[in-house]
């Protein structure tokens, strides 16, 4: 199964106004796309999806290279940064 990365929830989906600020959250009133269609729609991610993104950014933008060219980083700093993220 190929599972979306991100979703977005699009709230009031038959409301007439493709924009409206009058609409309320409705669990009937929700629908979602794999693409943004309305500026306020909401962006969910998958975490897993997430963790992976801020691990590469955390070991080019924190990481560096040992004399032989390795690359390396703090990966307890990560796992702490990942367990702040999933609320432990």
């Amino acid at each position: 199964m190929n599972i979306p990365e991100k979703i977005y929830l699009q709230v009031c989906g038959d409301c007439p106004q493709t924009d409206c600020e009058d609409c309320k959250f409705d669990e009937e009133n929700v629908t979602w796309c794999v693409d943004r269609i309305f500026p306020k729609d909401v962006e969910y991610i998958r975490t897993d999806a997430f963790i992976e993104k801020a691990k590469k950014w955390f070991q080019d933008y924190t990481g560096w290279n040992d004399l032989e060219g390795n690359r390396h980083f703090d990966i307890e700093d990560f796992e702490d940064f990942k367990k702040a993220m999933q609320g432990e």
